[in-house]
């Protein structure tokens, strides 16, 4: 599937602008979002994107200065007010010729598109450009159509070449773009884990399309490129569309062309969540708390590397988000932080008390701010309030004694909220067993039933884990393969061929003999340790403030400097990774990096054998870390860095054994005493009831997470990092 946001520069109704033409520098939007498919059948249908549209709306508007009037939305629901705002292909090609008639120079034009995505063999149209695969990637608009053997294409399907012809034809006007491109373009069969569901059609069985026509098409590529003729080739895997081959056009995509992209329950853990598409989600996420925490703007580069961050906060193995484009280091929109913008205040209707911030900037249920009186008034503290229910831009809440403080009775309204706790919640692997088995076939109930009661006796208050009665619900499943033994699947990020029934990301398999319970305790323990400590440092680097320590980091590869930040950097077996961290506060750090690998092993790469691991302020050093091909796929470097007092801290006693060479290891008691340590160790270790984060600038600690692919072989000669 595809996703895009435009600004647009106008939408033509019946030939007449419904928008009149602005001035240069206008900003405008294009939210494009398909949730009905009245010629597809109902498995086909989706929640996400009529969602996602007025999410992705209220963050341009209450962020990035986007008026209302200026954003248009093409959904289900604004064409049951307005027949021309249905999202078919015909209306989707007005805006963007609109768009093309109306921009001038210095515009910022921003478009999502979210709905179906497939392939279809390439066409042959004059100034088509070939494919690599003999197959054009293709956006399913509302009144698509099955495959037209006449005409060669999908009905009413946008290809590739159309997008890229109609953006090229609005950047000739000058106008900068960024187009976000939420949908699946992969044509393998899958089936998502849990309660996810994938935004993919497939070219044959579900378009119709032929077998013969399909394979024809790639005999063609392959043919081609034995001739010598020019394609699209690449040394690593072509982008999703030919779009970003210029300046003043940034495209991020959802996934690799071999992936599926999914929608869900977000955020994650949510019992109110809903459904929305994981890139737009986690695309508002990023952006709301880079507004929100930084004092300068991201770049799109950096906007792709938060979203593949949020991605590992979730616990998700897919997809890996794409940027492409020759502007990917300009500030995203080309905006600066508006004053103000980023406060969070409390407001009062009726009996009920909100703050401006929600489950977008990663507040949750139980965190707790402290009020000030309005701005202007002072900065003392008046009283504080805890979070009752989470909205993905506004929290409800509640006066609450906290800190030696009272409870509050009066507060003031448009008073000054700052965070001060962030509530984890109860942190414990929510574990279920899958109904169908690797094949999708229902799974018998003795086997069914024993692995339930199995689950159940490992749970507990004082457990990490927890059995979920609903995969739905789950974070992990554990799995039946078609010979009766067992594996283990991320719900989250998680999907099945179902040609091949093989899995990915699947741990096992173990046959259910007298060593199981053992087996799958260790493991699912292990996962939750590792999974538990990546969602937390993604949260805590996401929502980092200004008052946070402050570490800069540089990355080389075999002695080249790593492009960074960047969401597909990767290293390959052997390679050298070298760091410089460098602290950059006034005060000294003690820091501590650890290496969190895909088989959920932890590995303290620096401290070890008692060296000393503080920082000076201004002080630099370097480590050196070879990597091994032993485990491959995502996997993530992380740096905790504690402001320095007494004797030095580290947190070398999170270390862990991947998942296959697992032994029995006992935590380190170094560091212990500090808000830091006592929510890790309750991550890690299930000690206590929930988890607490103190606020940043009282805590006095920073955790940057950086995810790496680790890949096998060697890295193509003239590749960069």
């Amino acid at each position: 599937m595809l996703r895009s946001a435009i600004a647009v520069a106008g939408l033509i109704l019946c030939g007449i602008p419904l928008f009149a033409a602005e001035p240069p520098g206008a900003r405008r939007a294009l939210l494009v979002g398909v949730t009905a498919y009245p010629n597809l059948a109902p498995k086909f249908q989706l929640q996400g994107p009529a969602n996602d549209v007025v999410l992705m709306r209220h963050v341009l508007s209450k962020h990035f200065q986007f008026a209302d009037a200026n954003i248009v939305t093409l959904s289900e629901a604004a064409g049951e007010k307005d027949p021309a705002k249905f999202p078919m292909r015909a209306n989707i090609e007005r805006e963007f010729q609109a768009l093309a008639a109306n921009a001038k120079p210095n515009d910022t034009i921003f478009i999502l598109m979210g709905g179906h995505g497939s392939q279809q063999p390439e066409c042959n149209r004059p100034g088509a450009e070939p494919e690599t695969d003999g197959l054009d990637e293709i956006f399913l608009p509302r009144d698509v159509g099955p495959w037209n053997d006449k005409a060669g294409s999908v009905a009413n399907a946008i290809i590739d070449d159309d997008l890229g012809n109609w953006l090229k034809a609005i950047r000739a006007k000058g106008a900068s773009v960024c187009i976000v491109l939420d949908a699946c373009h992969s044509g393998t069969m899958t089936r998502g884990a849990g309660g996810e569901k994938l935004r993919q059609l497939d070219s044959q069985n579900d378009l119709g399309i032929p077998a013969v026509t399909i394979e024809k098409a790639r005999q063609t590529a392959t043919t081609r490129g034995r001739s010598g003729e020019k394609t699209r080739g690449h040394a690593t895997e072509p982008s999703p569309f030919k779009l970003a081959d210029k300046g003043g056009l940034v495209a991020l995509y959802a996934a690799q062309p071999s992936e599926p992209t999914a929608e869900c329950d977000l955020p994650p853990r949510d019992p109110k969540a809903n459904c929305y598409g994981v890139l737009t989600f986690a695309l508002c996420t990023a952006l709301t708390q880079g507004v929100e925490t930084s004092s300068k703007p991201l770049t799109y580069r950096e906007l792709s590397q938060r979203v593949f961050q949020q991605y590992s906060a979730w616990g998700r193995t897919f997809p890996t988000p794409v940027i492409e484009g020759g502007d990917r280091d300009r500030e995203f929109l080309g905006d600066k932080i508006w004053p103000g913008r980023s406060s969070y205040l409390l407001t009062q209707m009726g009996d009920i008390l909100k703050v401006n911030v929600g489950s977008l900037s990663g507040m949750t249920p139980e965190s707790i701010f402290a009020v000030s009186p309005p701005s202007g008034l002072g900065d003392k503290c008046v009283g504080h309030v805890r979070v009752v229910s989470v909205r993905p831009g506004e929290c409800i809440v509640e006066p609450c004694e906290h800190a030696g403080q009272p409870k509050p009775t009066d507060l003031p309204s448009g008073g000054v909220c700052k965070v001060v706790a962030i509530d984890y919640g109860a942190m414990k692997l929510r574990v279920a067993v899958d109904s169908l088995d690797e094949a999708g076939s229902a799974i018998g109930k003795p086997h069914a039933e024993k692995l339930m009661a199995t689950i159940r006796g490992m749970s507990g208050e004082n457990s990490i884990l927890e059995f979920q009665p609903d995969s739905k619900r789950a974070d992990w499943l554990v799995r039946v393969t078609s010979g009766g033994k067992v594996i283990l699947v991320p719900a989250a990020g998680a999907v099945v061929n179902t040609a091949t029934g093989g899995s990915s990301a699947a741990f096992g398999p173990k046959a259910m003999d007298a060593k199981f319970a053992e087996w799958l305790k260790t493991s699912l323990e292990n996962i939750a340790r590792a999974r538990n400590l990546v969602e937390i440092a993604g949260r805590e680097d996401a929502i980092a403030g200004e008052n946070a320590p402050k570490i800069e980091l540089h990355f080389q590869i075999d002695g080249k400097p790593m492009s960074w930040p960047s969401p597909d950097a990767a290293v390959y077996d052997k390679e050298k990774l070298r760091v410089t961290f460098t602290n950059k506060g006034r005060a000294a750090l003690d820091v501590t990096v650890l290496y969190i690998d895909s088989d959920y092993g932890i590995d303290c790469l620096f401290p070890k054998n008692n060296e000393f691991n503080r920082l000076k302020a201004g002080e630099k050093i370097e480590q050196s870390f070879t990597a091994s091909a032993a485990t491959t796929g995502l996997e993530h470097l992380l740096v905790i860095a504690v402001e320095a007092e007494g004797q030095a801290t580290d947190f070398s006693g999170l270390a862990q054994p991947s998942l296959e060479r697992y032994r029995q290891t006992q935590p380190t008691t170094r560091g212990c005493g500090s808000a830091l340590h006592s929510l890790l160790k309750k991550a890690a270790f299930g000690e206590g009831t929930r988890g607490i984060g103190v606020a940043d600038d009282q805590a006095g600690h920073t955790m940057k997470l950086i995810p790496l692919t680790a890949k096998p072989g060697k890295r193509m000669v003239g590749s960069k990092p």
